[in-house]
């Protein structure tokens, strides 16, 4: 187990974990799956992955990465409350991932 002193920790030890299971799910099976949530802590997680750094690190991810939804809102996709928006602008439109 794993505490972290606050949300800071949390997103920077969450997105290191998520940098090396999306690199070793590519290089595996040539693909990564990942399921997006919505709400503040995921936000947090969602711009570190899409600062250079973790772009860096993902290069040859991004392209590979199959993205998913766990939930939503039943709004316009555009929706200042939908989930997809806040994933769109904090993450998606930084990175390359597949249309």
């Amino acid at each position: 187990m794993e505490v972290w002193r606050d949300a800071v920790e949390l997103s920077t030890r969450a997105a290191e974990l998520f940098t090396g299971i999306a690199v070793r799910s590519a290089e595996a099976r040539g693909r990564f799956s990942v399921a997006l949530s919505g709400g503040s802590t995921p936000k947090a997680l969602y711009r570190l992955l899409a600062d250079n750094a973790h772009q860096n690190s993902l290069a040859e991810t991004w392209p590979l990465t199959h993205v998913f939804w766990t939930d939503e809102r039943s709004v316009p996709p555009l929706d200042p409350q939908s989930n997809y928006r806040m994933a769109r602008e904090a993450l998606l439109m930084h990175v390359p991932v597949p249309d």
